[in-house]
């Protein structure tokens, strides 16, 4: 696939003690191929990732339960701070959504401006027309504690943070017999 004399392709890195992530690396290189873009892949550290992940696409992992996330992926106010916004994604009016979002005074009012940062209408970082600085890939399913008579409650779709979820309908654990 080409553009302007321009050949589609990029490197996509991932930690290389994850396999799962590696895996997922070679799959989607695997079936970009068929699409005629070229994907390299490239296994590295975080430090590594940290460094070169800001040029490069990285077999990323998040889903949070809390829009603050949004926060921590899109504002541009937070490119170079940790791992924060990797994709140096910048966008003025996404930024102003996500400042009003951060100061709004009731729940309903932030979440009109997380919605609107995500597509105003006109621009966002996601939507049919949107920047789409990230891409989701895949949804896991992460599963914690298994035991014979042990009902876990009513359990939501697991976030991929370090929040401990499971633990979000303890109230409702009990055992069966």
């Amino acid at each position: 696939m080409e553009k302007g004399g321009r050949k589609a392709g990029f490197t996509l890195m991932y930690p290389s003690d994850d396999k799962l992530r590696s895996d997922l690396a070679l799959v989607v290189a695997d079936q970009a191929r068929a699409l005629g873009i070229e994907i390299t892949t490239k296994g590295s550290t975080w430090d590594g990732i940290y460094i070169d992940g800001k040029a490069n696409a990285v077999t990323w992992g998040g889903g949070r339960h809390h829009a603050h996330q949004l926060y921590s992926m899109y504002s541009s106010k937070v490119i170079d701070t940790g791992y924060n916004n990797m994709p140096q994604y910048s966008n003025p009016a996404v930024d102003r959504h996500l400042d009003r979002a951060l100061s709004a005074t009731t729940q309903a009012e932030a979440n009109k401006h997380w919605k609107q940062a995500q597509w105003d209408g006109e621009t966002g970082f996601a939507g049919e027309h949107g920047d789409a600085p990230i891409i989701w890939l895949v949804r896991i399913d992460h599963l914690y504690l298994v035991r014979d008579g042990l009902h876990l409650g009513d359990q939501l779709i697991q976030g991929h943070g370090h929040e401990w979820a499971l633990f979000n309908t303890l109230a409702q654990w009990r055992w069966e017999k």
